[in-house]
């Protein structure tokens, strides 16, 4: 499989039906997945969840983004109207291993990260019919993994992700705007990129996971049909980051993580948690927003709060 610069489709790995049985990538699989990370800063794992699992999530993510989008909750990059970072149901019945550990998202991102990574974040990129564009951003430089779990069909119609490849190489200050709009790409950047190697769609089939760099040039697109479109967001973090509050869940979803295919980052509490309203502890907040907004800023008042 070619992996040109240039290629105008994303990279992706049609799992077999013998790897699905043995929930292991074969090494070919695997090297062609960790390659197309490295070089262009993607993959996409092809159709590797089942769509029960994705079908019973997704009916209750879909009565929860009716709450949020009734209150007009746009909190992600830009808070461009339709785009919502959705907190996800943490209690069961709606945890399942085939997403929060899955087992071929985690021999990649092992691959690349090595032993001891672990996940930071577990929300919805939800796309709401009529939605805006985002404004082309990058996520981060702490060498993270964003794995994308497609709970739908998703293509350029309901608003699939822009991609711009080997972006996630690029280390010139030029990039990144001097405005603090979330680490925001400025014009003539784009436009000198898209010369190069312009842009492509992360179209994604039912149950496929989408990795990419956190630093990979990328922004939400318009979602031009009738209905919202639902994919899972987590982030695996290389060991020796901030590993930050652990993520919580009720006592109950600790089957779905007994494999320990990552490192666990977690607290299992025996109370109701309010996960549509809760306030974000200060830290995680300063490493969710402020970073994304000023890394220098944020990485300050991270030291001046834990000298309190």
């Amino acid at each position: 499989m070619s992996l040109s610069i240039s290629s105008p489709q994303p990279t992706q790995v049609k799992v077999s039906a013998e790897e699905i049985a043995q929930s292991f990538l074969s090494p070919q699989s695997l090297k062609i997945a960790v390659d197309s990370i490295l070089k262009v800063g993607y993959v996409i794992l092809e159709d590797v969840v089942p769509h029960n699992v994705i079908d019973y999530l997704r009916q209750k993510m879909v009565q929860d983004s009716a709450y949020l989008i009734d209150r007009g909750r746009w909190n992600t990059v830009g808070n461009v109207t339709g785009h919502l970072n959705q907190a996800l149901p943490p209690f069961p019945p709606y945890v399942f291993p085939e997403i929060v550990s899955n087992v071929f998202a985690a021999q990649v991102t092992q691959a690349v990260l090595g032993e001891g990574r672990f996940n930071r974040f577990y929300r919805s990129n939800t796309n709401v019919a009529g939605s805006g564009m985002q404004p082309l951003h990058w996520d981060g430089t702490e060498g993270s993994l964003v794995v994308n779990v497609s709970l739908e069909d998703i293509t350029e119609a309901n608003g699939s992700i822009e991609l711009w490849p080997g972006t996630h190489l690029l280390q010139e200050s030029s990039s990144i705007s001097s405005e603090p709009v979330d680490n925001s790409i400025d014009e003539l950047s784009r436009e000198s990129r898209r010369e190069i190697c312009p842009p492509i769609r992360g179209n994604l089939k039912k149950g496929s996971i989408l990795i990419r760099h956190e630093s990979l040039w990328h922004r939400g697109m318009p979602n031009q049909s009738s209905n919202s479109r639902y994919m899972v967001a987590m982030m695996h973090y290389p060991k020796g980051t901030d590993i930050g509050s652990p993520l919580c869940f009720n006592i109950g979803c600790e089957i779905a993580f007994s494999d320990r295919v990552l490192h666990p980052n977690l607290n299992f509490l025996n109370k109701p948690i309010d996960y549509l309203e809760t306030k974000v502890p200060f830290l995680q907040w300063m490493r969710e927003s402020l970073y994304r907004v000023s890394p220098a800023s944020y990485k300050f008042l991270k030291n001046f709060h834990k000298a309190l």
